[in-house]
This record gives structure tokens, sequence and C-alpha cells, in this order.
């Protein structure tokens, strides 16, 4: 793909119907971080009919030229930025919760570019072209929540995914804190921590869940980091997989904005070392 001008000014927004369009148009399944089966819930003849509709939509928007045989062609700057995301060499997804908000926002990148992708309102894909020279790092610490707080007392610690997540059950669903840290416990805090801990999920204000993936087409394989970031009014704690090999145990530790910066960046530094 040829390098564009100006394609850090680059900005088109589609309806879900015309993303699914060009997806088809240019034979890509989907986008990371986009549900494939977003037509799940309507019929194969109600799709036909919506995908007719934006078809018309997209070559009146000229994002969709007709060549001289009648067939249709993605035009430079859909096929630049939507074409970025459905095949890219790198993608870091992130989804923030708070008690009114649910949004995500995604990055995917080659060698060439990097496209910003989030849903302003629902229905509505926006797609923003980045120069590879920008500081992804600063792009998505600007883009979610940053912990703000010093970094708390709580003690790093590892505990069994399981229990980590009913435990959280507990809190967020049953409103039962007291069962929760017996839970904690018993995954393999100590009483201490696991109280700590259960105070923070009961008290959380945003959560964060990030994964950063490096895509291997070539052999139809990847390889996937990540962790969920918790922030509640006394400060935050990340929660990541363990590093020694260990399945099914996450460590705990808790993040200010210096470490938050440093565990995003290395992560990035990871999935962007990219062979030319």
């Amino acid at each position: 793909m040829k390098k564009l001008e100006n394609k850090n000014q680059m900005v088109i927004n589609v309806s879900q119907e015309e993303l699914l369009y060009i997806l088809r148009t240019l034979g890509a399944p989907a986008i990371p971080g986009i549900d494939p089966q977003i037509f799940l819930d309507i019929t194969e003849k109600e799709i036909a009919v919506a995908v007719g509709v934006a078809g018309r939509a997209l070559i009146a928007r000229g994002f969709i030229n007709l060549n001289d045989k009648g067939e249709q062609i993605v035009t430079e700057a859909p096929l630049a930025l939507i074409g970025t995301c459905a095949l890219p060499r790198f993608s870091v997804l992130a989804e923030e919760t708070t008690a009114d908000t649910a949004q995500g926002i995604f990055w995917h990148g080659t060698n060439s570019l990097i496209i910003e992708h989030n849903i302003p309102m629902r229905g509505i894909h926006k797609f923003r072209a980045l120069s590879t020279e920008v500081d992804l790092t600063d792009q998505i610490l600007n883009s979610i929540q940053l912990p703000t707080k010093k970094p708390l007392s709580l003690p790093e610690g590892k505990i069994k995914k399981d229990h980590f997540e009913k435990g959280k059950s507990l809190i967020r669903n049953e409103g039962d804190k007291k069962q929760a840290i017996i839970e904690f416990i018993t995954g393999g805090l100590k009483e201490k921590a696991a109280t700590q801990l259960a105070d923070i999920i009961d008290s959380a204000i945003s959560t964060v869940t990030m994964g950063f993936l490096r895509h291997d087409r070539e052999n139809n394989q990847g390889e996937v980091t990540g962790g969920i970031v918790v922030t509640a009014p006394k400060g935050s704690i990340l929660v990541i997989p363990t590093t020694n090999g260990t399945a099914g145990v996450l460590a705990i530790q808790p993040l200010d904005p210096g470490s938050w910066k440093q565990w995003v960046a290395e992560n990035i530094q990871n999935i962007q070392e990219l062979e030319e």
C-alpha cells in the first residue's frame, strides 16, 4: 500500500452497514476488537437489504467507484483506513467501563500507517489516520482514564484466576464483599491484600481492559498480552497474567501514572518490533 499525503489528517465516518459492505468488498472477515457477528440478530434477507442501501450510499459518497467492467473498487481513503484495521500487523484494544458508560477505542497499524478506530455513537464507526512517527503510548494514555493517585500500599500478590473472577462477581453482582474476601484468600492472597482488593473493586470508578496483539498472518498466528486496570478513589491496581508460565494465575500490583505509562510503553514496544 502506498503512503498517502496528509495521512495524519485523514478521517472518515461510516455506518455499521457501510463498514460491513466495505469489509465484504475487501474480502476481509472482520476488524480486531469488533464482534464479527454484528448482524447476528437479523436475518440474511435483512442484511442484504441493509448492505444494498449502504453500497449505494458509499458510491454516492465517493468511497466506492465502479470500473469499466462494472466492478466495485474501494477508493484510497477507506482502503487505507479500514483496510489497515482489517489486516493490521499489530493492534491495541482498550475498553473502559465506568458506572455510566462503556466505550472502546482501538489502534491498528502496519509499518506505514496507524489507524485509530472508535465508535462515537451507536452504529457509527470513526477511523482516523495517525503518522507512524506518533507516540502511540501518549495517544493511548490521552484517550483513556489515567490513574492519578499515588501508589497504594497494597502489596503485590498472586491469585488464581477463577477465584479472582468469582470474587469480583460476588462484589459486583451480589454485593457480598465478605464472601469475596474469603474467595480471594482461597485463591492465594493474604487477608490484608484480599481485603484491600475487595475494597478497590467495590469502590471502582473505572475499569480498563487492555489487549496488545501482534499479528502473524503469514502463519495464521499471533501474540497477545494485556491486563486490567481498576481505578478507585484510593488508587489503581493492575491485574495481569503471570509471566512465569503458571497457567491460570494472575499478578496484582499497585499502579500509579509512572508505572502505568511504563507498562503500556513496554507492550507497545513489543508489538511494534516488526520485520520490514
